[in-house]
């Protein structure tokens, strides 16, 4: 798959160039969608220089979150995610912006 919306309901693994594998649960309308960072799960991929770009560490990172919205999420590109519950105060909306999609990949729900 080459795009991920908020429409694409199941549950996705979207691994980025860091390394980091973002854990993305889309319910629909009527259940909270979630998002997990699991920093540093898949070996990092060199840039054109060779240099490696670990991932860094997050609040919350491996914390099943709310997923307010996808606002991007493609392959090659920096995905966009709207969050809930990373702040510690109510109704705050945290952007989280990635290194560039590498991959993603469903999930089958057995």
């Amino acid at each position: 798959m080459d795009k991920l919306t908020n429409e694409d309901l199941g549950l996705w693994l979207v691994r980025t160039e860091s390394g980091t594998v973002y854990r993305v649960s889309l319910k629909g309308k009527d259940e909270q969608n979630t998002m997990t960072r699991l920093p540093n799960l898949a070996e990092p991929i060199p840039d054109e220089e060779g240099s490696l770009d670990r991932s860094v560490s997050m609040r919350k990172d491996t914390k099943e979150l709310d997923l307010a919205s996808i606002i991007k999420c493609e392959v090659g590109a920096n995905a966009i995610f709207l969050l809930t519950g990373v702040s510690e105060h109510a109704g705050v909306v945290t952007g989280r912006e990635t290194t560039p999609i590498v991959s993603i990949t469903a999930v089958d729900a057995d």
